[in-house]
């Protein structure tokens, strides 16, 4: 049993408030419950409380600083997460709604991608964006053979397989092949300045898929070197 103890502040806090709530004697008007007893057990419970919440607090910092660093991973985890958000994909013949919602779905699994590639890119100054009139249109062969897949080192086989296993259960690809054999490839696919894909490997695999020869591309230009200050 945890002593009372008179320096203690929040032991004599709480007994201070207990004792109005301690029965008394019917007779001797006695108290029959000591609150230093009561108190010292509820500032040893309080204090296991307080502990914990700072483990918890401890543990929400480091998730924290976690997300912080590791913005990447971050986001290719919210990718992950929001493709598996697609529906419908056992129904041939999906409704407008389910066709829409999956679309708009599309559209923010490509955007995560593309900030995770970003972010993993070394920290330089932030190159320019390309705009409008700095859009291409290169062979698909060119691409393949000039501009390396993407983060990981693999080969763009390898990245096919990747992509198809990945998508195989949420039909995402077979949707984004149907849309862009109607609507051609309307989105450029963006070429960092290190020579790696940034985005666009999923319309990158339906060109391959369809044999699409020419896709629109940005070059994205390396960020302007260094100047050095004059010396005095």
């Amino acid at each position: 049993m945890t002593a009372w103890s008179d320096t203690d502040l929040l032991m004599n806090a709480i007994a201070a408030d207990v004792y109005e709530q301690c029965a008394t004697h019917p007779e001797q008007s006695l108290t029959v419950d000591d609150p230093r007893n009561i108190a010292a057990v509820a500032a040893a419970t309080a204090r296991l409380v307080l502990g914990t919440k700072e483990e918890e607090a401890a543990q929400l910092r480091a998730e924290v600083e976690r997300l912080r660093t590791n913005r990447a991973t971050v986001l290719n985890e919210a990718a992950d997460a929001a493709d598996l958000m697609h529906v419908g994909a056992e129904d041939p013949t999906p409704d407008d709604h389910v066709r829409g919602y999956n679309n708009a779905l599309d559209h923010v699994v490509t955007e995560l991608r593309r900030l995770a590639d970003e972010a993993q890119q070394p920290e330089t100054e932030a190159p320019r964006r390309p705009g409008p009139d700095d859009v291409q249109v290169w062979p698909l062969a060119r691409v393949l053979k000039e501009v390396r897949c993407g983060s990981q080192d693999w080969s763009w086989a390898e990245e096919w397989a990747d992509l198809d296993q990945r998508h195989a259960a949420s039909g995402y690809l077979d949707r984004l092949e149907q849309e862009i054999k109607a609507n051609g490839i309307t989105l450029p696919v963006l070429i960092g300045s290190d020579g790696r894909l940034w985005d666009g490997h999923h319309r990158l695999r339906i060109a391959v898929r369809l044999g699409i020869g020419y896709v629109p591309v940005e070059v994205t230009p390396p960020a302007p070197a260094p100047t050095e200050e004059p010396t005095r």
